[in-house]
Order: C-alpha cells, then structure tokens, then sequence
C-alpha cells in the first residue's frame, strides 16, 4: 500500500518529534484511549506487543488495562523507543526495542512464538509497507484466543487539509493513500483470526490556525517532505495553502479530522 516509502526518512523525522510528541498528539492519544475501551469485557493477557509504539500513549494505557502483562514495543525510530524508555523506566513490565513491525524477524522477539495475547497497533499501519502481510505474520504468533486491535487510519482522513489544497493549488493533497474501510478491515483481520469489533468514528482537533493545524502532522513526525517523489510546496504556494485552509476554518480555528476504522479481532481457541 505504500512501498515506495522511505522507511529510514521515517525513523528520521519520528525520531526528531520525539521531544514534542506527546504535546501535539492529541488525536493519537484519543485514538489509543478508544481502542483500549474497545477491548472485550473480561480479556486477560499475559504477554502484548505494539507494532509502532511512539512515546507509549498505548503503551500506558494497556500496561494498566492489564497490570499482570508484560509488553514488548516496537518502533522504526530511536527517538520514540528513547522516549518510551524513559517513561517506563523502573517499569520492570514493559521492554522497548528499535525494530521495522514488518520485518519477518522482528516476531522472533517475542518471548515464545505462538504465546502472544495481544498484538496492538494504534496510527501506526498508514506507514506499513505491506499491512496486510504483517498483520498476517503477527496473527501467527498469538496464542488460541489470543486478541488483534489495531486502530486504522482510513480514507476520509483530513478533508480539511485537502479541501484547501485543492482550493489553492487545484489538486487534492498528496498525501499517504489511506485504505478504504473494507481494505483496512481485511488487513487487521487476517486468516485465523475473527473480527469482534469493527468500528468507525471520526476524530477532529481544532488548532487556533490554519498554520498550527499544518505545524501538528509536523509535531509528530509526519512529515513527507523526504520521501520519494513528495513535492515541498514553495513558500508561495505554501502561503496560499495556509490563506485557503484559512478561509475554510473561519474564526472557530482549524480543524484536523482523522477518519479512523478499529477492529479488535480473536484467534480460534
């Protein structure tokens, strides 16, 4: 789905974000928040595994949904597995490793294959290559009736932003190409594994300027600006971006809205 990216200009710009992360992740926080709830009533886990795990707002969130768990986290960037490691340390629970999700030898971290209860992925699969087969990989090692809950952004993601490019420049924003929500849901619930949750919501953060909303997909590291074929808009252009999606705003501020699809999926027992 998105194999041209540069996964090392990833690990750069996530790990540069790092120090200030946490302050303009507002939506990834919520997002996190609302895959946990979406957890069945009555789910135990023993051991867990995040698949782009970022400063651990999820992290958090699972460690104490689960307090007799332990958690391994995996990220692409240095800068996020330093962070995490800082917010967990003394936490004898949870154990952070640089590591791509999708490389088939990163399952070979877990403790045992075939023993995990809970693979998780939260704002994380838009930067997969493959999501379909790393979910696949990682459905494998979970044990009979193990969980997979993966948050999914999906397309319908920031009609703002591309409204207003395609106000000032007359072309829709070049963004990551999001699934559909029927693509996202088949990649998060792959053979052997049967979907208990699927739902759709929409999650919006308003900002008080139309710069501040563009400054937000920087503050967390997502930025395209070093990939392949990725355009930088110059900075006339990128001034008529900012007047469009201003115009668009009004004096309610920006809005930034993601489109999110969450499936929490059981393997057989």
């Amino acid at each position: 789905m998105t194999a041209l990216l540069d996964k090392a200009a990833i690990s750069r710009s996530f790990s540069a974000a790092a120090g200030a992360y946490d302050g303009w992740a507002s939506a990834q926080d919520q997002i996190a928040e609302a895959l946990v709830r979406r957890l069945p009533e009555g789910a135990s886990a023993g051991r867990m595994v995040e698949l782009g795990c970022g400063t651990g707002l999820l992290a958090a969130r699972l460690l104490r949904r689960f307090p007799d768990a332990t958690l391994l986290g995996l990220d692409l960037a240095e800068g996020m597995i330093g962070a995490c490691r800082r917010r967990f340390a003394g936490e004898p629970r949870a154990r952070f490793v640089v590591a791509d999700a999708e490389d088939p030898a990163a399952c070979r971290l877990t403790p045992q294959l075939s023993a995990v209860d809970l693979v998780a992925a939260s704002c994380s699969a838009q930067w997969f290559a493959d999501p379909a087969g790393t979910f696949r990989r990682w459905a494998a090692t979970l044990a009979p009736g193990g969980l997979l809950a993966a948050a999914l952004l999906v397309r319908g993601s920031y009609p703002e932003l591309d409204a207003a490019h395609h106000d000032a420049l007359g072309t829709p924003f070049q963004g990551l190409p999001f699934p559909c929500e029927d693509e996202a849901l088949a990649a998060a619930s792959p053979p052997g594994v049967v979907p208990l949750v699927v739902e759709a919501a929409s999650v919006a953060v308003r900002y008080p300027s139309a710069r501040a909303a563009l400054g937000s997909f920087r503050g967390i590291g997502a930025a395209l600006r070093d990939q392949p074929g990725r355009a930088v808009l110059g900075a006339g252009r990128m001034r008529r971006l900012l007047a469009a999606y201003e115009a668009r705003s009004g004096d309610g501020g920006a809005l930034v809205t993601h489109r999110v699809l969450h499936v929490v999926a059981r393997r057989a027992p």
